[in-house]
C-alpha cells in the first residue's frame, strides 16, 4: 500500500483547481514527467509516484531528493500545509508559506517547520519507515493480507441487515467520535448507516464532509475487532466516495437505512 502525502488547504491556499495546477508546474519545475493518464509522475530519478485525490496528494513506496523538492516546491506555491498517512499526524509547514490549516482551531494550532526540502526528505523517511512497520504490524494482527490490501468491511453496506439497536457498543462509540470531530471542528457525518457484516459484525457508517472542502465526500467506516491482549480494539476508516479508478467509487448512503435518532444526535 503506498504511502500518502498530501497537501492541506491553509487560509491562504487557492482552491483546488489552481492546487492542481501548481502541483503540476512544481513536477515539471524539478524535472518529473506526467504521464497521459495525469496522474501517474516519474521523478527526475525515475521513482515512480501516483496522484491523488484531486491532484494534491502524492502516493509512493519510495523516496528520491527530486521527490522531495517536488512535494516542498508544491506545498510553497499553494500556501498548503504536508499532511502524511500513518501516525504521524503533525502538519508540517515549508518556510516561506503563510496561513494556518484551516481545519484547525486557529488558537490551537500546532505544525512542526520545514526549512528546505533535504529537511523534508528526513521527515518524510522517517515516516515511510514508520508507514511499514505499520503495515507489518496489521498483517500480523489480520487486518490486511500479504499482498497489502485492507482487510476491512466494505465501503458500502450493500444488503448488510441494518442494526436498529447495537448492544456491542460499535454504534455508540463510533457516534461519540462523529460528534467530537463535529465539535471541534464542524465535519458533518449524515446520514448514518449501522448494519451488521458477515464477517465484521456491527459496522457503523456515515458520509462526511469538510466545511472547507464541501467537494471533497468522503465515507467513515468504524468498526472493531478483538484486540490482541483482550478486549476489544475500534478500527477508523475514511476514503472518499469519488477514487480515480471509477469502479472503486461509492455512491451516497441511503439516509433512509439510518435509525433516525443517530443521524439526529449527531447533529445536536
Amino acid at each position: 500500500m503506498p504511502f500518502q502525502a498530501y497537501l492541506m488547504p491553509t487560509t491562504a491556499s487557492p482552491d483546488r483547481t489552481h492546487v492542481a495546477a501548481e502541483v503540476r508546474a512544481a513536477i515539471l519545475a524539478h524535472d518529473g514527467a506526467i504521464a497521459a493518464d495525469g496522474v501517474t509522475v516519474r521523478t527526475r530519478e525515475g521513482i515512480r509516484v501516483t496522484l491523488g485525490r484531486d491532484g494534491d496528494a502524492f502516493l509512493f513506496d519510495q523516496l528520491a531528493p527530486s521527490l522531495c523538492q517536488i512535494i516542498f516546491d508544491a506545498a510553497l506555491r499553494t500556501n498548503s500545509t504536508i499532511d502524511r498517512g500513518g501516525s504521524d499526524v503533525i502538519p508540517l509547514k515549508v518556510k516561506g508559506s503563510t496561513g494556518v490549516p484551516r481545519y484547525a482551531d486557529e488558537t490551537d494550532v500546532q505544525t512542526d517547520p520545514i526549512e528546505n526540502a533535504n529537511a523534508l526528505c528526513m521527515r518524510l523517511k522517517r515516516n515511510l519507515h514508520d508507514w511499514r512497520r505499520t503495515i507489518r504490524d496489521m498483517q500480523i494482527q489480520g487486518l490486511m493480507g500479504q499482498d497489502e490490501e485492507l482487510l476491512e468491511p466494505p465501503p458500502a453496506p450493500g444488503t448488510e441487515p441494518v442494526v436498529t439497536a447495537d448492544t456491542t457498543g460499535v454504534a455508540d462509540h463510533c457516534q461519540a467520535m462523529a460528534k467530537d470531530m463535529t465539535a471541534k471542528y464542524g465535519w458533518t457525518f449524515d446520514p448514518v448507516v449501522i448494519s451488521r457484516n458477515p464477517r465484521w459484525g456491527v459496522v457503523w457508517r456515515a458520509d462526511s464532509v469538510m466545511p472547507e472542502s464541501p467537494e471533497y465526500r468522503f465515507r467513515r467506516i468504524c468498526w472493531q475487532i478483538p484486540h490482541p491482549q483482550g478486549g476489544v480494539k475500534y478500527m477508523l476508516e475514511d476514503r472518499p466516495l469519488d477514487m480515480f479508478d471509477p469502479t472503486q467509487s461509492v455512491g451516497p448512503l441511503q439516509g433512509t437505512k439510518a435509525p433516525s435518532a443517530t443521524a439526529t444526535a449527531l447533529r445536536k
